[in-house]
């Protein structure tokens, strides 16, 4: 008998463990900062297969809105759009965006590419974007999953000083990141390192995406890549929905 109560005992405490850890680790309501960073559409049955390259911005967003009534994915464009700022200083001749999408069953990916003639040198590109989306079978929905922008800083005579901070100011905000002051003042730490210090280093200034992922949020990273004379060669920005 009493070997029955010890083991009903031990069982209530271990279901109440188990309990406790299950709502320690619910999910928290998102911000609306997060949610303005999400996507979610119904879609009856699975993505046709699609591959649409060199589409214009307009060509993109119509088709986008015709098949899977998407808005053009707003991050993306904000994104991409500070690539301008940041060449605004340069001797621009023609520049150039053109969107790629691909579907297949389960996912929808858009890229987007930015390219400039600087100088009369040739087509650079200069940023790459690209937004993922996944489809679920059980709720018949399209929903956001990644959204990421590569910049490519090499190309530019002046690699230093405010047009940098712009650039990292702007990505900040087309992530709705509350804490861009914070983000702004680590960039401005480790931009003013030597370059023996930077030298082929990538430095995250602002990563919060194993947070997110434990609660089931929205994660942010920014990453700062060096060349090996320590100049900013690359900056990559990302933001994961993690949140269904």
């Amino acid at each position: 008998m009493k070997r029955k109560v010890v083991l009903l005992f031990i069982l209530v405490l271990l279901f109440s463990g188990c309990s406790k850890g299950k709502s320690e680790t619910k999910a928290k309501p998102l911000s609306n900062e997060d949610i303005s960073l999400i996507t979610s559409v119904k879609q009856k049955g699975a993505l046709s297969q699609m591959n649409l390259p060199n589409l214009t911005e307009e060509e993109a967003k119509n088709t986008l809105e015709d098949k899977y009534s998407l808005e053009m994915n707003a991050f993306l464009t904000k994104a991409m759009t500070s690539v301008d700022d940041l060449v605004k200083a340069e001797k621009i001749q023609d520049k150039d965006r053109n969107y790629t999408i691909l579907a297949e069953e389960n996912k929808l990916t858009i890229y987007a590419a930015q390219y400039y003639d600087l100088k009369g040198n040739g087509q650079i590109l200069l940023g790459q974007a690209e937004a993922t989306y996944k489809y679920d079978k059980l709720s018949q929905k399209i929903h956001s999953l990644k959204q990421s922008i590569l910049i490519n800083c090499t190309s530019f005579e002046s690699n230093e000083g405010k047009r940098l901070e712009v650039l990292v100011k702007n990505l900040a905000e087309a992530m709705v990141l509350t804490e861009s002051d914070q983000v702004m003042k680590q960039f401005s730490v480790e931009i003013k390192k030597s370059a023996d210090e930077l030298s082929k280093k990538v430095i995250s200034i602002y990563d919060d995406s194993k947070e997110a992922e434990k609660k089931a949020g929205i994660g942010r990273l920014i990453n700062l890549s060096f060349d090996r004379e320590g100049r900013l060669e690359e900056v990559y920005a990302q933001v994961m929905d993690y949140s269904d």
